[in-house]
């Protein structure tokens, strides 16, 4: 039985479902992410304030991979780079956004079990552990802050963050993390 995954199909089929708006698949660093925002800008016409939500979550889904990406490198002293997908997709009550990369075993368990972990905290434990993770990463300078990202799409998308991941080879695999963003109500 062979579990590989041939994303070039998978990438094909996403690209010609009629359901996805945006998919990207490429080199992913600060530069592509802003101008990535600009083209999905341009393709939704939607509500500024919904707007707003839709691209914070998108920017920290991003952000997120490429810290936790196995193939991440800085471009220059400071700027890190990956390779990903990156989609976009429209369903009945909202859209939803679909990160995926590589990524190294001992990262896919810590963010597993990070993920677990805020998926399952109240609405109200999940507000204050950011606060803490705030003040715990404004303390410690060296704290990158990942994590907060995390917290932050769970509490503006108000639904858990979707995790999956299948091995491509010996501590390899390819992740992939999906928010569901439900559409504004304005009744």
């Amino acid at each position: 039985m062979n579990n590989s995954v041939n994303f070039f199909n998978y990438y094909n089929r996403i690209r010609d479902d009629d359901n996805v708006l945006f998919s990207y698949k490429g080199a992913v660093n600060d530069t592509v992410l802003m101008e990535m925002c600009e083209d999905i800008r341009q393709k939704l016409d939607i509500e500024e304030v919904y707007n707003r939500k839709l691209f914070s979550i998108f920017i920290e889904l991003v952000q997120n991979q490429i810290y936790y990406a196995a193939d991440n490198y800085l471009t220059n002293e400071h700027a890190k780079e990956s390779v990903g997908l990156i989609i976009l997709s429209a369903n009945e009550g909202g859209f939803s956004f679909s990160t995926g990369n590589l990524i190294r075993e001992n990262d896919l368990i810590k963010l597993k079990a990070k993920l677990e972990y805020l998926n399952n905290l109240p609405y109200d434990e999940l507000r204050q552990f950011k606060r803490e993770q705030r003040v715990d990463s404004a303390k410690n300078e060296k704290e990158s802050g990942a994590g907060i990202g995390l917290i932050k799409s769970i509490l503006t998308s108000g639904n858990p963050l979707l995790v999956d991941s299948i091995k491509i080879e010996d501590q390899i695999f390819f992740f992939t993390l999906t928010c569901v963003v439900s559409a504004v109500n304005n009744d």
